[in-house]
Order: C-alpha cells, then structure tokens, then sequence
C-alpha cells in the first residue's frame, strides 16, 4: 500500500453501529458541501442581479434591449435555479439523515432491549444451573440426614436471595454450591464431583473461587477438607503412616 494512501476505514469486520456512524459522517459532509456551493451560487446570484439591474437602468426606454443585457438576465435566471436545485438537494439529504438517525436510534434501542432480555434469559439460566447444582451435591452428600428435603428447598431459597448480587452471580457454580453447602452445614467430599461439567469447565478455566482449582500444587477441593485446627479427618494426612 502507498504511504501516500488513508489508512483503511475499519479494521477487522465493522459493527452494524460503526457502519452507521459513518454513513451519518458522509451525509453531515455532503450537507456540508452543499452549504458551501449554496452560499456561493448565491452570491454569484446577487452579483448577477446587480449586474443585469444596472444593465437595464441604462437601457433605453424604447427599443429591443441589446443581446448583452439578456445574457446577464438569463444568466442570473440559471443561477438562482442552481441555487434552488442545491437547496432542494440539501433538505432532500437532511430530511433522509434526519429519518436515518432515528432509525439509528430505535435500532439501537431494539438491540439493548434484545441484550437486556437475553442476559436476564442467560442469569435465569445459570441460576437454575446453580440450584440443581446445589439440590444435586446436597441430596447426594446428606443423603442420611432426615432433614434433606428443607436442606435443599433452603439451598434453592439461598441461592434466590444472593441472585441479584452481581459478585454473587458471577461466581462459578462451585463457589456458590461450596458457600451454600457450608452455610447449611453439609460437608462435600469435591472428588465426586469432579466429572460434573460445570466442574471440569472450572478446573480448565481456573475460575476464581472455585473448590476444583489447584493452588500452590494441591488440589483446593482437598485442602478445603482440611479441618480448622490443622489436623486431617482420620487423625493422618493422606500418605502419613501411623508410627504406633
């Protein structure tokens, strides 16, 4: 490409809002343009009619008026018509960057609106993922507990009530199943569950928060097992031997 060539107008494919924009910028220019040939036919349209005026002050009273007084008139007849087509021409373009602008403006809202909806659509969603997630782990992880149907109807109401927390809903499905879980006080063994979808998608992505995670080398599901006070359920760490 020459050095002396603009650089291109868009890189990559340009949005339907970009490609608009810019169709409005042509239009504001050609108004422009316009503008500019206007204010100058008119003023060759004055310099004209001053000119056939004085022609016709200093024509005789009588008699046919000379070929050079009639070229002036029709010369400022033409004028003033140019001046009329190019006014025409500039509302013609106005009243269409007008109408096109506020065809921008609904399409623009009709785009956030769809935006809106499919984002209250995609939250909806992940909420519901989020509250099967929890009944799923709770039915299976307190499965002896007499009390596990209100422990997953509180999960469901749990996770309903922090929904509309934005760092809440943003947090991957294991973090909220882990937070709700503790909050009930429903211990999780994570290595069952690590072949849930939502799980291994986590573990690739390394989701903040996340029970499936490797920190520092270890897995954070293991390490969340570990007992406040530092001492492994069972009374050893995994490979530890017993020296009695």
């Amino acid at each position: 490409m020459s050095p002396n060539l603009p650089p291109p107008a868009y890189e990559g494919e340009p949005s339907v809002e970009t490609l608009a924009a810019a169709e409005c910028a042509r239009a504001d220019r050609r108004i422009a343009y316009l503008d500019e040939v206007a204010d100058m036919a008119m003023e060759l349209a004055r310099a004209q009619q001053r000119k056939a005026l004085a022609q016709l002050e200093a024509a005789p009273e009588d008699g046919e008026a000379p070929v050079r007084e009639r070229d002036a008139a029709a010369a400022f007849l033409n004028t003033a018509r140019a001046v009329r087509v190019t006014l025409a021409l500039q509302a013609k373009l106005q009243a269409g960057l007008n109408g096109r602008r506020i065809e921008m403006v609904y399409e623009q809202t009709l785009r956030g609106e769809a935006r809106r909806k499919q984002r209250e659509i995609n939250e909806l969603a992940r909420q519901g993922d989020a509250e099967e997630a929890c009944a799923k782990v709770i039915r299976r992880e307190a499965c002896d507990r007499p009390d596990v149907d209100q422990l997953v109807e509180d999960a469901g109401e749990a996770v309903d009530r922090n929904w509309s927390d934005r760092d809440y809903l943003d947090r991957p499905i294991g973090a909220i199943v882990a937070e709700v879980c503790e909050t009930l006080g429903v211990a999780v063994d994570w290595s069952r569950w690590e072949g849930e979808d939502w799980a291994i998608r986590e573990a690739e992505q390394a989701a903040e928060g996340s029970p499936f995670v490797r920190r520092d080398g270890l897995d954070a599901a293991a390490a969340s097992a570990r007992p406040p006070d530092g001492a492994w359920m069972g009374g050893h760490p995994p490979g530890a031997t017993d020296s009695s």
